[in-house]
């Protein structure tokens, strides 16, 4: 609920629209919506503004008030033109509002009969965010609804690349600080190049802030910027019907290269060289397909990659690659997208003609004829695969094949996130094998490698896809499971415990222990809402395997309930 207060400062506040252009056409893509009358309000800046609702504790009520606000007014030129998008910024800082979920925005766009797709978010780096795998999942969050995502003030936050790199964001707005005089600062034209082409490679696109100036205008288009804003293009206004749809200024200012040019363009080389077709088809991965699916064209390139034939791909279908272990979500999504006209880009793992797996990021592409008729699609692939195993090997543990430590600190943190915007359940268990030093001190650290081996190939047949499974120190484990019914993480985890037994694996050598190796277990089942910054799933779920440990080992504690191994066999027996 909003106070008295807070209701007439929303009453007050109002939105100035400002154009974002594409710098080759000069048409209006998007407008960015920007916080307005906030004096009148009672503040001094938009900071104090937005730093207020925050030290308050209704950042998250006021910004979904705000996001309100700015969609029905932009909505009357999502009218005129439904090519158009809203940019609109939101305070990382909301997610740590106690109030906060997903789900608002998404009504609200019911209500004003929007789309998804016509709202970017800018994320600014203003506020720092408290790790990168936070950030990583608030980016992929808002993705996965539909939304586009900006990364606004690049350059001038506190992490620059390395936020880029975890974050892939879709537009990248490089601050007004490095477009100032851009001319007559060669060091500050190296750094937008550097940005630009780093972008460009990640399929990102660029906008360029704050350009004041046809000098600012023409270098930005020159290191290759796809959009502007500013005032050379168009104040911000209040009054909408003073925004156009395009802006002539844009074109009539374009730089005209002089003719005795002899500087290189990569462009004109491939198009001139007898031998483009040659280069494409033996170094680019690429397949063309007809509006069913089937093969009619690919590459040399993907042939090698997927260990095909020519022969054996054209007219097949392209599912003839497709990995089976990738989520079906995926592909439909990717679907959804090509029909609607769009451009699809993601990674993929594929499968070869001999079972072998390979990765690529696939940029795929609908192809019109000259009267705008879709004929099918062309898609471009980067193998990816080195990198993909390398990431694999640096979260894996490789005596068990199981997730390492750091992976556990990344995934725990990311599904605690998300499990709070869908009200499941989150179990964190804690395993621990059972006088295992006694075990390594009798039969040898060979036989205590196997058994740690033993053990984690039988958790792992247990869990099924999109739960985890870590191998956290020593003889200790951790296992992460998301569900709607908690019990059925309790029947897992005993399924485990009397699985592992079942094992016998032999330990009949030492006196005071079970005669087959048994592992003790602390769980700790939390619903997603009721987790929080403060909630330390790890010690908790630690203390609980002490329980478990001094309690008789061989035995399971969730929640503070004890269920051993014998009485699960006894249930069992009874069904």
């Amino acid at each position: 609920m909003i106070n008295k207060k807070w209701k007439i400062i929303l009453e007050t506040i109002d939105f100035a629209m400002q154009p974002i252009v594409d710098i080759t056409s000069g048409r209006t893509i998007a407008h960015e919506s920007l916080l307005r009358e906030y004096k009148k309000a009672g503040f001094a800046s938009i900071d104090d503004f937005f730093d207020t609702a925050y030290e308050e504790q209704v950042l998250f009520t006021i910004d979904i008030e705000l996001r309100k606000k700015a969609l029905i007014k932009f909505k009357e030129l999502y009218k005129k033109d439904n090519s158009l998008s809203l940019f609109f910024n939101i305070d990382n800082r909301v997610i740590k509002m106690a109030n906060y979920q997903s789900g608002f925005t998404d009504n609200i766009l019911k209500e004003q009969n929007l789309p998804e797709t016509c709202l970017t978010f800018e994320i600014s780096e203003k506020h720092e965010f408290k790790s990168f795998i936070e950030a990583k999942t608030i980016f992929s969050l808002y993705k996965e609804q539909g939304f586009k995502i900006a990364l606004d003030d690049f350059g001038t936050g506190y992490s620059g690349l390395k936020m880029l790199y975890y974050t892939s964001p879709d537009y990248i707005k490089i601050d007004r600080f490095f477009i100032t005089d851009i001319l007559n600062d060669n060091k500050k034209k190296i750094y937008v190049a550097n940005i630009v082409n780093i972008a460009h490679q990640s399929n990102i696109k660029v906008l360029a802030e704050g350009v004041e100036t046809i000098d600012e205008l023409n270098v930005c288009r020159e290191i290759g910027c796809n959009l502007v804003q500013g005032y050379y293009v168009q104040r911000p206004s209040q009054n909408i019907k003073e925004l156009k749809s395009s802006y002539n200024k844009i074109l009539e200012n374009k730089i005209v290269s002089s003719k005795c040019d002899n500087s290189f363009h990569l462009d004109n080389v491939y198009y001139k060289s007898n031998s483009y077709n040659n280069l494409i088809d033996k170094y680019i991965i690429a397949s063309s397909t007809n509006l069913k699916g089937e093969i009619t064209s690919v590459s040399e390139a993907f042939c090698k990659i997927s260990k095909y034939e020519k022969i054996e791909l054209i007219g097949k279908p392209h599912s003839i690659l497709r990995d089976l272990s990738v989520d079906k979500s995926i592909f439909k999504n990717l679907w959804k997208t090509i029909l609607s006209g769009k451009i699809w880009k993601g990674e993929l793992s594929n499968k070869a003609k001999d079972g072998s797996i390979y990765w690529v990021d696939a940029t795929i592409s609908p192809n019109y004829d000259k009267n705008n008729i879709l004929l099918g699609y062309t898609s471009i692939r980067q193998d990816i695969t080195a990198r993909k195993e390398l990431e694999k090997y640096l979260i894996t543990d490789h005596l068990t094949n199981a997730f390492n430590r750091k992976h556990f600190d990344d995934i725990l943190i990311k599904e605690s996130i998300r499990i709070q915007q869908n009200g499941a359940y989150m179990t964190l268990a804690i395993l621990d094998i059972d006088s295992f030093k006694l075990f390594n001190d009798t039969y040898g650290h060979n036989k205590g490698d196997k058994a740690l081996q033993q053990v984690s190939k039988y958790i792992m047949k247990v869990l099924k896809k999109g739960e985890y499974f870590f191998r956290i120190g020593g003889e200790e484990f951790a296992i992460l499971i998301m569900n709607y019914d908690k019990k059925d993480s309790q029947t897992k985890l005993m399924k485990i415990l009397n699985g592992i037994e079942a094992l016998k694996i032999e330990h009949k050598k030492n006196k005071n222990v079970s005669d087959y190796l048994t592992v003790s277990c602390g769980a700790i089942c939390v619903r997603g809402k009721n987790i929080h910054e403060n909630t330390n799933l790890f010690i908790n779920a630690d203390m609980l395997l002490y329980k478990s440990k001094n309690n008789g080992k061989n035995q399971l504690t969730i929640s503070n309930k004890v269920y051993t191994s014998s009485l699960n066999i006894r249930l069992d027996n009874r069904k």
